[in-house]
């Protein structure tokens, strides 16, 4: 008797539909087709598909590969199919943690563009495909953001479409139904009327349910008052900034006045159980300095005597960690001002501006912008191969050779573009960077923790703290800043 097929399951993802087209996307029907072909010339069996729609891959959380553990777990599939790897994550530690766990439930992985086995230089090939995926997320995550800026800066809402709007060609317009509903929401909130009733009131005028923690965001959001703001996230912590990057005036109609948004502001403020600034950084350094010999974080703590110290925050649990000691936070924050001044010395000098100006003006021999646009191409190329074969226009064996010489082409070009990113020296603006530091130099005195921890953030400063030692055995030795 011979042996069934193996049972496969199809696995597709894509990170935001919102109306897209053309080549260069990956569609979740063309997905599909192009692995139905690929395990049918590999003789297997479809027995399930899964998919996430509208899911980024930097995330593993996603009801689509759920789907994928309970078959893997109930031992129902004897391999994933995938697109390509990319459609897996774009989360390198995530995508291989996952592959693993795949091969220890004796599962293969299949992808209809990447060859991969279980090999060495297979597993090898995995980690590096799994990285350059992961730095084009985080690539395509800066151009983003370089976006929401301009977009603001032009006063243009960018993201959801705020309740009490529409969309219209200009941007923004009045919703005649809402818009009444969210002034009176705004207007009950002044006065002091509950949450709960509040998100029950816009439920009904909606027809739809708005949940109170929606109605919050809502009653806090600036572009109710004809304003367009924009947040900035540290991209290490993930935590949000507690105050705007930008706050501008916006091309829309305002649905609410100044005076009831700051009534409802001081309602928030009265309100909130944890207000803004406690969520804020508590000392001027905080996730700014680190352990040398560790490189982990430094703590803030207070000693016996009630004098605040720092020490290495992981050392009790790194037993290979010798730590820094435990120099008093006093001294620690006036060497490192001295180092802060002495940088702003620095910017100001007028060599400084000349190198600057030199660093504008150098080229690499490799255009970053140029290999994008080529880059661009041989994945469109990549995607139009894929769609033929998937569709029985082009033959396998062309297919297996185009696809690889594209593959090549697209490795070359993405190791001359980061040396090219590499060689490319980062410009420093001077004049900001030395504004801001004799700002935050001359109103220390009078600032707030989480203020001083804002300016010392905007200069990319990060304070470093050594043993002693008999190199370095004073303390002002041992304390290292250095400005990214």
């Amino acid at each position: 008797m011979s042996k069934p097929p193996g049972r496969v399951v199809l696995y597709r993802r894509v990170s935001a539909l919102m109306g897209r087209g053309g080549e260069d996307f990956h569609s979740p029907e063309l997905q599909t087709e192009a692995m139905r072909r690929h395990i049918g010339v590999l003789g297997l069996r479809e027995v399930a598909e899964a998919e996430d729609i509208d899911v980024s891959g930097r995330t593993f959380n996603r009801e689509g590969l759920d789907v994928v553990r309970s078959l893997v777990e109930g031992g129902q599939v004897d391999a994933v199919a995938v697109y390509d790897l990319s459609r897996l994550g774009r989360n390198a530690a995530e995508a291989l943690t996952f592959v693993r766990w795949l091969a220890d439930h004796k599962v293969s992985l299949i992808s209809t563009r990447e060859k991969i086995d279980d090999t060495p230089e297979g597993r090898l090939t995995l980690t590096l495909w799994f990285g350059m995926a992961e730095l084009f997320s985080d690539q395509m995550g800066q151009r983003w953001k370089d976006v929401h800026v301009r977009v603001a800066q032009q006063g243009k809402h960018h993201g959801q479409t705020p309740i009490g709007y529409v969309r219209g060609k200009g941007g923004l317009e009045i919703d005649p139904i809402m818009a009444p509903a969210v002034a009176a929401a705004f207007r009950d909130y002044a006065a002091g009327k509950p949450v709960g009733d509040i998100a029950q009131d816009l439920s009904d005028a909606r027809g739809k349910a708005v949940l109170r923690q929606r109605v919050k965001r809502m009653l806090s959001n600036r572009v109710y008052l004809g304003k367009v703001t924009l947040w900035g996230q540290n991209s290490k912590s993930k935590q949000w900034s507690i105050t705007p990057l930008l706050v501008a005036e916006g091309r829309h109609e305002a649905i609410i006045d100044q005076d009831t948004f700051d009534l409802c502001m001081a309602r928030c403020a009265r309100d909130s159980t944890a207000p803004p600034r406690s969520l804020a950084a508590s000392h001027a350094f905080s996730r700014a300095i680190k352990c040398g010999p560790c490189g982990g974080a430094a703590a803030a703590f207070a000693s016996g005597s009630g004098e605040k110290r720092y020490r290495c925050r992981g050392r009790s649990s790194r037993s290979d960690c010798i730590g820094f000691g435990a120099p008093t936070y006093a001294k620690v924050e006036e060497i490192a001002l001295a180092e802060i001044s002495s940088y702003v010395a620095r910017l100001r000098a007028p060599i400084a501006a000349k190198e600057a100006k030199l660093i504008r003006q150098r080229k690499s021999p490799d255009d970053p912008q140029q290999l994008d646009k080529e880059l661009a191409d041989v994945r469109a190329e990549m995607t139009r191969l894929a769609g033929g074969w998937a569709k029985k226009l082009i033959p396998d064996h062309s297919y297996e050779e185009l696809l690889g010489e594209c593959q090549r082409r697209e490795e070359a070009l993405v190791r001359r573009r980061n040396v090219a990113l590499a060689d490319r020296p980062k410009p420093v603006d001077v004049d900001q960077m030395a504004s801001i530091g004799e700002e935050l130099l001359a109103n220390w005195g009078e600032m707030e923790p989480w203020e001083r921890n804002e300016g010392v953030r905007l200069m990319g400063a990060v304070v470093t703290l050594w043993p002693a030692s008999p190199e370095r055995p004073k303390l002002a030795d041992r304390v290292k800043v250095a400005f990214s």
